[in-house]
């Protein structure tokens, strides 16, 4: 039977943050000792104290127990970060997104409609980045983000010492030119790629926005309409991915 007292004190422990732990055990109804031996993983708490402890956090229990990384109780929610792997602050991030850039959104008719407009490019951007077609790019964006090269290995002997980056060099025979630089040389190469990806997006997609407006005689369209034409465009595009 898998132990998951450390999951559950560690994340009781979170959830408390900088609060006292007299004043949480008071609105919670129990001892200050109980409190701790549930935090420090030396006790554990009954069905109805995990329910009271749930409830007073606002998570869920799965949450408590680890069966979920999702903190919130909405099911909604736990079954999105599940399913994708996506942080619930991502999860949060899209439903945001989403709500501002609805037609109905209530913000339409404000001072912030612009924004409407905006969060439904944002998350187009993000539609636009998952698509399979981009894979591609994800994968140059992750090794820029989180790669660190070191060493050069041999494909062909792995028993072979690897050679660290920064002792070696460049060097062109012909010119008799040699250039040495350290290892971060070769992030710099993925950023790189990264750029043109999005260079190329962006020259297809902003060419085909702006043929799509002048169709609708752009400079006179209402602010509806043009939000209208964008959700079109972007419906017709991702079909033809």
């Amino acid at each position: 039977m898998e132990d998951i007292t450390n999951i559950f004190s560690s994340r009781l422990k979170y959830l408390r943050g900088n609060r006292n732990q007299d004043d949480v055990a008071k609105e919670l109804g129990i001892s200050r000792a109980s409190l701790s031996y549930y935090e420090t993983g030396a006790r554990k708490p009954d069905i109805n104290t995990l329910y009271a402890l749930a409830k007073y956090y606002n998570v869920s229990s799965d949450y408590l127990l680890g069966l979920s990384e999702a903190s919130s109780p909405r099911i909604n929610t736990q079954a999105i970060v599940n399913q994708t792997g996506l942080s619930e602050l991502a999860v949060y991030t899209l439903e945001r997104l989403r709500c501002r850039s609805a037609k109905t959104s209530a913000e339409s008719n404000s001072q912030y409609k612009d924004s409407k407009i905006a969060s439904l490019l944002q998350l187009e951007v993000i539609n636009l980045l998952l698509h399979p077609s981009n894979d591609l790019l994800l994968d140059d964006l992750a090794n820029y983000l989180f790669v660190h090269f070191t060493h050069f290995s041999n494909w062909d002997y792995e028993d072979d010492p690897e050679d660290k980056i920064c002792n070696l060099a460049l060097h062109d025979r012909f010119l008799n030119y040699t250039y040495s630089e350290d290892y971060d040389f070769f992030s710099n190469a993925f950023l790189l790629l990264v750029q043109r990806h999005l260079q190329e997006l962006r020259q297809h997609y902003t060419s085909k926005i702006s043929d799509r407006l002048w169709k609708y005689d752009f400079p006179n369209l209402k602010y509806n309409d043009l939000y209208d034409v964008l959700i079109d465009f972007f419906h017709v595009t991702y079909l033809q991915l």
